[in-house]
């Protein structure tokens, strides 16, 4: 008896000792049992029993409750909303992975560093084709001809049907006819006439060639708009009231508006429908450059009408005909990019501003053939009008009528310190200069916070001259300057 007594005394010290300091627990008090309760447990209940220190919690809180409430409202803090947008739309989602599969499985490993010229891969192609065309059994194909015969007696019965249909609503109709007079048919609305329908294309292009409105893209790319990520960017994603944009965000903005609508297909039809953009911030800052460079990019024919363009040209009531004539090229030369520079003058009313700018035909004059050009574009025709503007503030109206001509704004800003930094190089490296370790490129960059890229390029020109890059390459060891292309750093 003693034995077992003592082996449920060491089974309960083992059971009770502490994990991290190792020591026994003390034995229960005699008022509570003493080792009685260790030697026979009480028995476990599956429902709780009310203790003494229960029961006075349950005061407690009664009292608490019975206390007055406070007269100020508690605070209240903001959750965060656990269910957030997804980055990417569940359509798009599923494609992406898709593509993504597709090029692991059957492009990761390859080496395509000698295919310079992008040519297709024939075995990849034959691979492909073949099972499709060349290896089809003569067991299937007697099916597939046997489902063709089908098709074409079930569409001749069809068709059979119909006749027979057409020909007895027609023996109703003229009875009909007999018993009472139908009423007059409904007008249907006019078509807006096309005084260009007589005229060939060629014609047509030739013309808008001439006056200068159909131009060459120059060699723009989107790798010439210098742009770099910030630490501030996604919280302008947030709070887009407290931060200008970067210019990463920019760039970015214009290839999902403007360039992968025109390019694929695909985001054309599933992603929003927009038919007109407007980029708009300080002079020289890169609008243009974007316009230029999204039109190359996306492979568009390119239409320029801005007011310099159109000055002296189609005068009065011609302007709407030129205009049915730029966008019905347009159409047929899709994918293509309507570009107007200087927008906002359009807009204007006053005579005063007008005459300041040196023009002779007054630009609002297409304004409403404009505006109803820009409405017809439907959806599939991957026909895109971008405006640029310097001075949006110019167009006058309590109403915003010039903003809510555009179905997508995009503010162009003035570069920040990291792209500061970058056009500073690339600038002075292209007008002879070459920038070394030891010149102090961040205090340049630092002290032209609030330039654009076209008065640092005028900076470059003044100070960079012939003379005084010799003087500076012959005493300079920090800053020098190349006098030959061949030159090396």
């Amino acid at each position: 008896m003693r034995e077992i007594i003592q082996e449920k005394i060491n089974a309960w010290l083992n059971a009770n000792r502490d994990p991290d300091t190792g020591l026994f627990p003390p034995f229960p008090k005699p008022a509570d049992g003493g080792s009685k309760l260790i030697v026979f447990p009480p028995p476990k209940f599956d429902f709780e029993v009310e203790t003494k220190k229960k029961k006075d919690a349950k005061k407690d809180d009664k009292k608490k409750k019975k206390k007055k409430a406070s007269p100020f409202p508690p605070l209240v803090f903001p959750v965060d909303d656990e269910e957030k947008p997804p980055s990417c739309p569940a359509f798009f989602l599923r494609h992406v992975r898709e593509s993504v599969d597709v090029y692991t499985h059957s492009w990761h490993d390859k080496d395509d560093s000698a295919n310079l010229a992008q040519k297709h891969d024939t075995d990849r192609l034959k691979g492909q084709l073949r099972p499709m065309v060349l290896e089809v059994d003569q067991n299937t194909r007697v099916i597939l001809d046997r489902v063709k015969k089908k098709i074409l007696a079930e569409l001749k019965a069809a068709r059979k049907k119909q006749k027979k249909g057409a020909k007895e609503k027609r023996k109703e109709k003229k009875k009909d006819k007999d018993k009472d007079a139908p009423p007059p048919a409904k007008k249907k609305p006019k078509k807006p006439k096309d005084p260009t329908a007589q005229r060939t294309i060629e014609s047509i292009y030739s013309e808008l060639v001439k006056n200068g409105i159909v131009q060459l893209l120059p060699k723009r790319e989107l790798s010439d708009y210098v742009s770099t990520e910030t630490f501030y960017g996604p919280t302008f994603e947030v709070d887009p009231t407290g931060f200008d944009p970067t210019t990463a965000q920019v760039k970015r903005a214009v290839v999902e508006y403007c360039i992968m609508p025109l390019v694929s297909d695909f985001v054309h039809q599933n992603a929003p429908y927009i038919k007109s953009v407007l980029l708009y911030g300080a002079e020289g800052n890169g609008k243009t450059l974007l316009v230029h460079a999204s039109a190359r990019a996306a492979g568009a024919a390119y239409f320029n009408l801005s007011p310099q363009v159109l000055d002296g040209k189609y005068p009065g009531k011609q302007g709407a005909k030129m205009l049915q004539m730029v966008f019905k090229l347009a159409r047929i030369m899709a994918p293509s990019v309507v570009h107007i520079s200087g927008v906002e003058k359009l807009f204007v009313t006053d005579r005063k501003k007008i005459k300041t700018w040196g023009l002779k035909d007054k630009p609002n004059r297409i304004k409403k053939a404009l505006t109803k050009e820009v409405k017809n574009i439907k959806p599939g025709e991957r026909v895109l009008f971008l405006g640029t503007s310097s001075r949006p503030q110019d167009a006058p109206g309590k109403r915003p009528v010039f903003p809510n001509f555009f179905t997508k704004r995009i503010y162009v800003p003035f570069p920040d310190y990291g792209s500061r930094s970058r056009i500073w190089r690339a600038l002075i490296e292209r007008h002879g200069g070459v920038v070394t370790e030891q010149f102090n490129l961040s205090t340049i960059s630092q002290l032209s916070d609030g330039f654009s890229v076209a008065s640092i390029e005028k900076v470059c020109k003044t100070v960079l001259t012939e003379k005084r890059k010799r003087k500076v390459a012959r005493l300079s060891p920090c800053f020098s300057f190349s006098m030959d292309s061949r030159s090396k750093l």
